[in-house]
């Protein structure tokens, strides 16, 4: 049965996705690429910005394409007026969905001020239309010093409004940081619409279905416990097969698990 949510490729920053450097130089066949091989959109960074948002715009409109969504680091909301700033953008570009990763420490009292940076940006957006996400890597699924049993993604799901922040499960990054991804599925599945689809083994990614992640129980979860999923993104941040290829591998995964039939 095909699951109504949207497929979508994340293009990646400084060179780490399965086009490399290309969106910063060339984001209209990097876009073109998306199209061809069936999906509905992609993920940007802040490393396109730079070309404009009405260009942005264009181009994906030009592929009949949609912004999935805009992927930030914390850092780039600190400080006076950067969050609107980036909402401003937003508007221009035409994305409604602003993820936010960090990089962490594993003490409590770091993920107790990233939970109130990502309410206020959760408020802020939601005056907007805007929705925000917390993208956990490995390091927010240890547990904390101090804290037995408690991890970092415990404090951030406790500390946050969840009418305000939601969560961007990424499956190998659950999977590096010793959780169970598909488990980490129907554990945030209520707070959690838009999912990276990633697989690997030890610290390096592979094609998806080619890794550890168990990827097809991944999907299942999503499809199972995530009914109102809007979009699935397919990620590699360290690509060993030519981007093309990579994507058709992918695409075609999803529409074996019913996404994006």
């Amino acid at each position: 049965m095909k699951h109504p949510s949207k497929t979508a490729v994340q293009l990646g920053i400084y060179g780490y996705g399965p086009f490399g450097h290309l969106p910063e130089q060339d984001l209209a066949s990097v876009l073109g690429v998306v199209r061809a091989t069936g999906y509905d959109g992609a993920e940007i960074m802040t490393n396109v910005l730079p070309q404009g948002a009405e260009r942005i715009r264009r181009v994906f409109s030009d592929e009949g394409l949609t912004v999935a969504g805009l992927h930030v680091f914390s850092e780039d909301l600190e400080g006076p007026g950067r969050t609107e700033s980036l909402l401003d953008v937003m508007d221009a570009i035409g994305c409604s969905r602003l993820i936010v990763s960090s990089t962490v420490d594993r003490e409590a009292a770091t993920y107790l001020g990233l939970a109130q940076l990502l309410n206020e940006t959760g408020a802020a957006g939601s005056k907007r239309g805007t929705e925000v996400y917390y993208h956990p890597h490995d390091a927010e699924y240890h547990e904390l010093s101090g804290a037995v049993g408690r991890r970092g993604v415990d404090v951030l799901a406790a500390e946050t409004e969840p009418s305000l922040v939601k969560f961007n499960i990424d499956t190998y990054w659950a999977y590096r940081g010793g959780a169970d991804p598909a488990r980490t599925v129907r554990e945030f599945a209520e707070r959690c619409d838009y999912y990276h689809i990633k697989d690997g083994v030890a610290d390096q990614n592979c094609p998806l279905e080619q890794g550890e992640v168990r990827i097809g129980d991944c999907l299942d979860a999503v499809r199972e416990y995530a009914p109102r999923t809007d979009w699935v993104v397919y990620e590699d941040a360290h690509p060993k097969l030519p981007a093309e290829q990579l994507c058709a591998i992918a695409r075609d995964c999803f529409v074996r698990h019913g996404f994006g039939c």
